[in-house]
């Protein structure tokens, strides 16, 4: 997993040969963030690779994402609704979804490629709640 969690480690992040459309994202979100002192005062961008579990994931955010944290039911319970604050389904296959914590806007931000053979579990938990939130409201790319 790679972690972004200062304006150096996205200048490192963006230093690598990464796949081109989540190039595209991370820039676009370092623009629309420049104004804060440091990157990690408002933002920790988590870029999930194929190898990392779900359990991996849910460890290095901090909670569950399977539960809806404020109740603890399952998300596959018709009746929950996930944690995230908002998700996109981007070009290129990039999955971002944005869990902020607090009112001056400090967010995780959660990218995960659903199509380069990640865990089944964690795309499969996405694709089914982005498919529910597109019908809902059709703010998604499908």
């Amino acid at each position: 997993m790679l972690i972004i969690d200062s304006t150096a480690a996205m200048a490192s992040a963006l230093d690598q040969p990464l796949d081109e459309h989540l190039m595209m994202l991370l820039t676009t979100r370092r623009d629309q963030l420049n104004g804060s002192d440091d990157l990690g005062e408002t933002a920790r961008f988590l870029v999930v690779e194929p190898r990392d579990s779900l359990a991996e994931v849910e460890a290095a955010i901090g909670f569950p994402l399977v539960t809806d944290i404020a109740d603890g039911i399952c998300l596959d319970d018709p009746d929950t609704v996930p944690s995230w604050e908002w998700a996109e389904h981007h070009e290129g296959g990039w999955i971002e979804l944005a869990f902020i914590f607090s009112d001056d806007g400090a967010a995780d931000v959660l990218l995960v490629n659903d199509r380069e053979g990640g865990d089944p579990d964690l795309i499969d938990l996405l694709r089914h709640h982005l498919a529910l939130d597109h019908e809902q409201t059709g703010s998604l790319v499908p």
